[in-house]
This record gives C-alpha cells, structure tokens and sequence, in this order.
C-alpha cells in the first residue's frame, strides 16, 4: 500500500505536470492550491493584497519578477517551473546546453 507522503508527491508531480496548466495564472493557483495556501496566506507571504493573488490568478494582470521570486519561495516551486510550466531536473539542462570539448 502505498504511504500518504508518496500518494501525495506522486499527486503533486501529477499536477504540476498537469499539460493544462498552460498560463502562469493557471501555474500560480496550481502552486498554491498544492502548498495548502489561501490567497490571503500566498499574498500575506509575497507582501500583497488578496486581490492582486485574485488579479495574477485570474489572468487579469501578471505579478513582477520580484514577486515571483517570492511566490515560487512561499510555495516551494522551483522559479523556473512558473515560466516553463514543467518540472524538469536542471542538471540535464545545463549538460545539455553545454558545449562538446576538444579532443
């Protein structure tokens, strides 16, 4: 049988894999709504109004870089999973845009 903590790590990486979460509002209430915030906890934590989590997660307006610092820190995200909507193992990343050496 499967743990509570696995059930729940396998639904995170589910959702954050999720191909509908296609926008950043949509990645932002995904975060928070899997880190167990209220929109007043995520604006409490990134130091904003209720209303502006409302605003980002409804697609009306976009938070600024520095608050997105602060809101993939508040809901344990890794920054670049808001912008590229997929987790990914950084690693692979940087051994793939490295270059091959000289023999």
């Amino acid at each position: 049988m499967i743990s509570a903590l696995v059930a729940a790590t396998l639904l995170r990486m589910t959702m954050l894999n999720d191909s509908g979460l296609t926008t950043l509002a949509r990645r932002i209430r995904a975060a928070r709504q899997i880190a167990g915030l209220r929109q007043g906890d995520l604006a409490a934590l990134v130091d904003v109004s209720r209303s502006a989590v409302n605003e980002w997660e409804a697609g009306r307006t976009e938070p600024a870089a520095s608050k997105m610092f602060a809101i993939a820190r508040a809901t344990q995200q890794p920054l670049d999973w808001f912008a590229e909507g997929l987790l990914s193992d950084p690693r692979a990343r940087r051994d793939s845009n490295s270059q091959p050496s000289d023999p």
